[in-house]
């Protein structure tokens, strides 16, 4: 498994890996919750959060087109990709602990696990993700909802 930390800045929240490489971040506006965004590379993915208790996250690029939705009350991932749709599942790992992990729906194969250690002061993320998975939109997503539930 690959680490990746979070690196927080003033208006974002970089995800790097261990060759201290970006990989995204998180951007948010002046009041928390107003305006977030997700930044790969170039890329700006918008986020809107819809549903009772506004339980179900959207993720579209910059054309509209809906690219991640995160259903919280049955607990799945959803990305749509160009030749089929790939589904994951969430899974707690507590909730004092705050410790999430995500899981290929076909398989159940342990895709990444999300981590917070937390110090008298600050909190310090950390995503642990499979050596040979590389979509950063989904990484992305799931560091999000994660840190959406943390801090609001």
């Amino acid at each position: 498994m690959k680490l990746l930390t979070v690196k927080r800045t003033k208006n974002s929240l970089q995800l790097i890996d261990e060759n201290k490489s970006l990989i995204g971040e998180r951007l948010s506006g002046l009041f928390a919750g107003a305006n977030e965004r997700l930044k790969i590379n170039d890329t700006i993915y918008k986020i809107r959060h819809s549903g009772f208790l506004y339980r179900s996250t959207k993720f579209f690029d910059s054309s509209g087109k809906l690219v991640v939705m995160i259903d919280f009350e049955k607990d799945r991932l959803f990305y749509y990709g160009q030749p089929y749709t790939e589904i994951y599942i969430l899974k707690s790992n507590g909730w004092l602990n705050g410790s999430q992990s995500l899981y290929n729906f076909y398989n159940d194969e342990l895709v990444m696990r999300f981590d917070c250690k937390r110090s008298f002061f600050k909190s310090r993320y950390e995503i642990q993700i499979k050596e040979d998975f590389t979509n950063s939109i989904i990484i992305l997503a799931f560091l999000q909802s994660n840190i959406k539930d943390l801090e609001d």
